[in-house]
């Protein structure tokens, strides 16, 4: 074996012999102490006679994890988040040369957002707008880590963990907020059957109520020849000089 461990880095370093760097890996060539290039995938070989040494960086997609990140709402409420980070490297010499570890700065970064965004909303926000709360986190860390050579692909809460005497007084308030949905769909039904009741007998009425004046009417006209002119209509009955004369 010809190489090294960088415990500090968790990279490979090669001083001499043969270096192979495979397509999801990059290569930092330095001499004297000075990096000179970034090398690409290939094949490599050092002397020891050139004072050079090969760091190899892994650049395929990882994940951070941010666990049990205890953050207070504007409401003082204390919630429990767990969070996930993907990123990759988009720029080696930045990742490397900029800060002394990228994915810790990337765990620090997303603490500090995470802290920012949560304290200025309610407990009820961050359960109810989640994917608000992921695309805030993802704009503010995108173009931080962005400084220091990694591209952030996403970001998010994954889990929202509440202390249980909080989570069961959310319960019962939602517990609550269900019941009264209910009685107000079932008042508005009952509301709807007398209604149409009603409307039915108002409907039956104006019909009953049209029946009997068109009855009255053809029985005007059944009779209309055969009334003196110089007669008057009193209670049902028709009033002349020779007495009463009936309509039925």
């Amino acid at each position: 074996m010809n190489f090294g461990w960088n415990y500090v880095t968790g990279r490979r370093e090669f001083e001499r012999g043969a270096v192979t760097i495979y397509d999801y890996e990059r290569g930092l060539f330095y001499k004297n102490g000075q990096l000179i290039r970034v090398l690409e995938a290939g094949r490599y070989r050092l002397w020891p006679w050139q004072h050079a040494r090969i760091e190899v960086v892994d650049v395929r997609r990882q994940s951070a994890q941010i666990v049990n990140q205890k953050l207070l709402t504007s409401d003082q409420i204390t919630v429990s988040l767990n969070m996930v980070a993907d990123y990759e490297i988009a720029d080696v010499k930045l990742a490397t040369q900029k800060v002394m570890n990228y994915a810790s700065q990337l765990h620090e970064d997303v603490q500090l957002a995470a802290r920012n965004i949560v304290g200025a909303i309610t407990v009820d926000e961050i359960l109810q707008k989640r994917a608000e709360i992921n695309a805030q986190l993802q704009e503010a860390i995108v173009a931080k880590a962005a400084e220091y050579g990694l591209r952030v692909l996403a970001v998010g809460i994954k889990d929202v963990i509440l202390a249980p005497k909080v989570r069961d007084l959310l319960m019962k308030e939602a517990e609550a907020k269900r019941v009264a949905q209910a009685m107000l769909i079932g008042a508005r039904e009952e509301a709807k059957f007398w209604w149409n009741g009603d409307a039915c007998c108002s409907t039956r009425k104006v019909i009953c109520c049209c029946d009997v004046t068109a009855n009255m009417r053809e029985r005007h006209s059944r009779y209309a020849g055969s009334i003196p002119a110089n007669s008057f209509e009193l209670c049902g009955k028709l009033w002349e000089p020779s007495g009463f004369i009936s309509l039925i």
